[in-house]
């Protein structure tokens, strides 16, 4: 689902992440605000993933998309996650 998908364009932070809890999602976004773990500590929510590309834009983020998503319908987050930390 997208925040566009879910109504929820232009919505302040803590809607998208009180949403995102409720249903157990996993929140992608490029947001840097959503990694302040004294605002959203971890443990509170399924999780955020914070994109952060040497080059940021539309279409390099869409192929790190398209090629890291398949790998959450096999593998835990935790495991994909502690691949790039």
């Amino acid at each position: 689902m997208t925040v566009y998908q879910q109504e929820l364009t232009g919505a302040p932070d803590e809607r998208i992440v009180a949403v995102c809890r409720q249903e157990d999602r996993v929140l992608i976004t490029a947001d840097l605000d959503l990694s302040d773990i004294r605002h959203y500590p971890p443990g509170q929510s399924a999780g955020f993933i914070v994109l952060r590309l040497r080059e940021q834009n539309q279409p390099n983020q869409l192929a790190l998309l398209r090629k890291i998503l398949p790998m959450f319908a096999t593998t835990p987050l935790a495991d994909i996650c502690g691949l790039w930390t």
